[in-house]
């Protein structure tokens, strides 16, 4: 009787504390015009790269490797329709059906060991295939190195070009824009031909 409990709770805990795993794929978007005959830069193939939701609870998941500048995992949380994310050590609101006025306060960390916070802002909304979504960008918040009586320094990002994130409301960020030649989309949301 007793190794029967035993089993029973180790199948009742396991099944019930297991995550739920989902593999998405984003793709360099130079790959959708691409045909056999054109003579394309073969190299476009090996820019693409996987990342993985990982649910935490049914309304909750992690992201890795996160999809921001930085690479690093970050959590989100739904709540009938309204997206927050947890990036900054709380729970912000990042997305709310009702307006694109929102702006999250994240913190990004550079390979130099510096971090930076940054707005996450909404600047257009648009469509991909058929996906309606709002378009992110980060703007980098100046840091106050010192206070001179009134004068106060400011230091700027080196950050060179900020990055776009297509956010759908029912599937998260599809598309990258990251300011240079590669923008990458997710593999999913591409229509068969």
């Amino acid at each position: 009787m007793k190794k029967f409990l035993l089993v029973f709770l180790l199948f009742f805990c396991l099944s019930f504390n297991g995550q739920n795993i989902i593999t998405y794929k984003f793709i360099d978007e130079k790959r959708l015009n691409y045909t056999k005959n054109e003579k394309i830069d073969e190299d476009i193939f090996d820019r693409s790269f996987n990342y993985q939701r990982i649910f935490i609870k049914d309304s909750i998941f992690k992201e890795i490797p996160g999809l921001l500048y930085d690479g690093k995992p970050y959590k989100f949380e739904i709540i009938n329709g309204y997206w927050f994310i947890k990036k900054t050590g709380k729970w912000q609101m990042f997305y709310s059906p009702y307006t694109t006025t929102i702006i999250s306060k994240i913190k990004i960390y550079f390979s130099n060991k510096e971090s930076w916070y940054f707005n996450f802002k909404a600047v257009r909304i648009d469509t991909l295939f058929e996906h309606h979504c709002i378009i992110y960008e980060i703007e980098p918040i100046p840091k106050v190195i010192c206070r001179i009586g009134k004068i106060i320094k400011f230091k700027e990002t080196g950050l060179s070009h900020s990055p776009r994130y297509w956010f759908s409301p029912e599937l998260g960020i599809i598309k990258i824009e990251t300011g240079g030649e590669t923008n990458y989309i997710r593999e999913d949301i591409i229509p068969c031909k």
